[in-house]
């Protein structure tokens, strides 16, 4: 992987453009911290969109991974888990080869306005530190219920966040 995401890299810098990660996320190449860390090591000019929602999978601090990473990212994709991680992945961990539980771990994520992981800790680390980059939630899937009402009380979460307030 290294080698594509080096000429990608390249290439992209050629280009006047700057190359992104959405890290961590389940299912992929780059789960964990220790997964973060080797991908920006051996491609010095990644960056990342980091997914509080799926850092929360395989770490439930948060703010650790803030913290350990503000340097690098560019993007905070902002959202929360219903239950911790361990519940969620269950059997997942020892050999990351349960497909099945990842196709339904989705049901398990929440807006930054609920759930389980302190994101206001976390949002607090980047604002404090003067993160200017990007800021973004996605509905969570809920069966029926309001999707509308659901993104409004997330949007309003992320307003508060960004002033670096406890919700």
């Amino acid at each position: 992987m290294s080698d594509q995401a080096d000429a990608l890299g390249r290439r992209a810098s050629e280009l006047g453009l700057g190359v992104w990660c959405h890290a961590p996320h389940a299912a992929t190449l780059v789960e964990t911290p220790d997964e973060i860390a080797k991908l920006l090591s051996e491609n010095p000019g990644t960056r990342l969109c980091f997914d509080t929602g799926h850092f929360g999978l395989f770490t439930p601090e948060v703010a650790s991974g803030i913290e350990r990473f503000t340097s690098s990212i560019d993007h905070l994709h902002l959202r929360g888990l219903h239950r911790m991680g361990s519940e969620v992945l269950g059997d997942y961990l020892p050999d990351r080869k349960n497909w099945e539980i990842i196709f339904r771990i989705g049901t398990d994520f929440s807006g930054p306005e609920e759930g389980v992981l302190d994101l206001s800790s976390a949002a607090s680390l980047l604002v404090r530190a003067g993160y200017r980059g990007w800021w973004s939630v996605e509905p969570p899937r809920k069966s029926g219920g309001d999707r509308f009402a659901s993104m409004q009380a997330s949007l309003a979460a992320v307003r508060e966040l960004r002033k670096g307030r406890v919700k």
